[in-house]
Parts: C-alpha cells; structure tokens; sequence
C-alpha cells in the first residue's frame, strides 16, 4: 500500500506531482503523510507564487489561521510590503491589462487587514512583531485603526494605540477612525461610549501630535456628533480635547457651529454657543456662516428610528408617498425658521452674521416665511447676484417677497425686479 511505502520514497512521489491539488489529496490521505508531506505542499505553495506573497497568507489571516501563517514563512514565504496609496486624482488610462493586473498585485490590501474584520487580535499582533507598522495604510489611505474601530474591535485598537498608533490621523476622502469611534459610540442606546474615551486617552500621550492634524480629526469626530441627538456628552468630551467650534481649515468650508445650524441641530448649536464660545457671526471668506446654513434647503432630514433616538441624513425619496413628502419638506422648512430665530435670539447679528448671504438662501430655497423673517430682521436682497435673478423674480411672483417698490434695495442693486 502506499501508505507502507518508504518515506524517501514518499518524498520522491510528491515531487513529481504537477499541481498543488494533486499534492494536497495525497498529504491528505492519513496523519502519516499529512505529518511528513505537509511540510512540502507549503514549499510547493509558495514557491509558485514567488516572488510575490503567496495567497494562502491573505486566507489565514482573513480566517484567524496564525499556524498556517507560521508554516507558510517556514517554507520562504515573504511578507507583503505595505500598498502604495492610490492618489486618485492622477489617475490616467494604463497601457495594457497586464499594467493593471501588476498595479493590483503590487497596492493589493496587507494581510493585515483582514484580520479586525472577525477579531482575530492574535494575527494583527503576529504581523506587527514582524515590523508591521501600527500606522500602516490600506490602498485608499485608511489607517488600519481606522479598521478596527470601524469594526468595533476595541482590544485590537487598544492594542494598536499600545504600540504607537497615531490617532490624530485624517483622512481625505474617506472616514477617519475618530470619526467611526463617534459613529460607533453612539449606534443604537449605547449609552457609555468606548473608542472616544480609547483614542483621546492614548491621544493626549502621543509623541508626536500635529496640531493641525489633530484639528481636523477632532472638527470630524464633532460632525458625527452633530449627526444623531442625544450625544451632547460626546460633543463635550471632543471639545475638553481641543475641539474648536470656530475651526476654519482642511475639510471644513464653515465652521462646525455653522455645520451644526444647517443641520438644525438645535442642542448641539446651543452647546456650542453656551459651552465652548461659538462665535455667530464667525464667516467663511464666502460670507457664509450659521445664519446662512440655517437658510439652505437640503435633501436631509432627521429621522427617528425604533430605539427612539433621531439620525440625520438624506431622503429615501423614492421609498415615500408624495404626502410624505411634502409633510417632510414643510416640517423642514419650519425648522429653517426656527434654527434662525433660535441663532437671532443667541446673538446673531444680521449684519456682522452674514444675514443677506441668508436671506438670498431663503429665496433660492423657496422658503417664503424665513425670507419674509430675515428681510424684517434687517437682511437685504442685494446679497444676491445676477444669477440669482429668476429665483428672486419668482419670489416676488409668489408672494414670498413683497414688490420691488416695497424692497429695501440700497445703492450697487442689478436686479431688473418689475411690480
């Protein structure tokens, strides 16, 4: 039989299999082989994929297999070096499909990487005792803390915080991980939040914090905040970290305060204010501040889920009935209205607090009670532009506005308004 075989001859009989799976069925055959030849059917592995990685080092870590990682680096397997990150922006057309397929190869995700998806600490620690980076980066840019805490495995981002990884780092496109630590803290009733408290803790002991860096990670974190009720005391954690409600930078067109309004976020704007010194009439280069994101009309809305808390966030327009629809759209309209009152009574100055950059939102959003409001309030149509000449046209037409000869125009007004 072949199992009676001697092992020399074994040995002889693997190495002139022509595949692989050939190999694998005999090592299968009982413990004998499997003990003898396992070890060469790894050699095969990875010999035929040489001189790149083989694949069988991409399924072990995926599936939290750290003895076949061992054996497959016994038999000579190397380690993947980490991705290029793909800069998106100067990306042009390749030559020929085997350019691609090398491209691929060559930015294609560590290892690493799939192991927070099912928790697999042991495998993230294997890789980083081999030189792995804690701030190691995927193709897009994305930090594999982000990974784990977006995959709400806080052992191992606790472990990557241990070894150094920077949690002050953000990203351009995509979600950073404070970003995902607020997302993730406040998902459903929890009430006690974990990866905020993990990531500014090991934060504040960082050795090297870029203040600009941490600025933007901190801005991020409180716009997802802003994003859910009920998660004031995750705003406030953000802002004993250093969170400027006034922050004007990278990834910020307005301030988080004026984010804050044009979300309606009544709670949040009154913390910000209150709380941290939020400056109302703090504008943009563009004039835009909170009283004019208060006065644009978004497709987003806040909805209420079943475990009683409020999301906001777009429209599921196509999934709605047209009174649905036009019930959704009056309540936000209302809310306009009342965010803008709610900031006049605050300390918004209609002047200083870009008011007319409000009132020309008002009359582009259609919304005649808060045109009517901001213009009685003191705002001047002429903070619209030429083309913005239909919408204040249709206006008038509507009745949203009075007449041209009842306006408060002053001197530098183009518009052509008839009665």
């Amino acid at each position: 039989m072949l199992t009676d075989l001697p092992l020399e001859l074994l040995f002889h009989i693997a190495h002139l299999l022509d595949s692989p799976h050939a190999l694998n069925a005999l090592v299968q055959t009982n413990h004998r082989l499997y003990d003898s030849l396992n070890p060469t059917l790894f050699r095969v592995h990875v010999r035929q994929h040489s001189p790149r990685p083989p694949e069988a080092l991409w399924w072990a870590a995926e599936n939290g297999r750290l003895p076949t990682i061992h054996q497959l680096l016994a038999a000579g397997a190397s380690l993947p070096s980490p991705p290029v990150v793909k800069d998106t922006s100067s990306q042009g057309p390749t030559d020929s499909e085997d350019e691609d397929s090398s491209e691929e190869e060559e930015n294609r995700c560590h290892p690493i990487f799939l192991a927070p998806q099912a928790g697999h600490g042991e495998v993230v620690d294997f890789f980083l005792s081999q030189g792995v980076s804690p701030d190691i980066k995927d193709r897009s840019g994305s930090t594999l803390l982000c990974a784990a805490v977006r995959e709400q495995q806080f052992d191992i981002a606790e472990s990557l915080l241990q070894r150094g990884a920077n949690p002050w780092q953000p990203h351009d496109t995509q979600v950073c991980a404070m970003g995902w630590a607020v997302t993730k803290d406040t998902a459903g009733t929890r009430n006690e939040p974990r990866f905020v408290p993990l990531l500014l803790h090991y934060g504040e002991k960082h050795q090297a914090i870029d203040p600009s860096l941490k600025a933007v990670v901190l801005q991020e974190g409180l716009l997802k905040a802003f994003a859910q009720s009920g998660t004031e005391h995750i705003a406030r954690m953000l802002l004993a970290a250093g969170a400027d409600p006034n922050y004007l930078g990278p990834k910020a067109r307005v301030t988080p305060l004026a984010q804050a309004a044009g979300m309606r976020n009544f709670a949040m704007v009154k913390l910000l204010v209150e709380e941290a010194g939020g400056d109302l009439n703090l504008l943009n280069d563009r004039q835009e501040g909170p009283l004019s994101e208060a006065a644009v009309r978004t497709h987003c809305f806040w909805w209420k889920w079943d475990d009683g808390t409020s999301h906001y966030g777009f429209m599921r327009a196509r999934s709605q009935s047209p009174a649905w629809k036009v019930q959704v759209d009056a309540e936000t309209m209302a809310e306009m209205v009342a965010m803008t009152a709610f900031l006049l009574d605050l300390g918004a100055d209609i002047r200083r607090g870009g008011g007319d950059l409000a009132l020309a939102n008002a009359i582009k959003s259609h919304n005649a009670e808060l045109a009517q409001f901001l213009q009685v309030r003191g705002a001047r149509v002429q903070a619209l532009n030429d083309s913005d000449q239909p919408a204040l046209e249709l206006a008038i037409l509507n009745g949203e506005l009075p007449k041209a000869a009842d306006l408060s125009l002053e001197s530098g007004v183009y518009f052509r308004v008839t009665g």
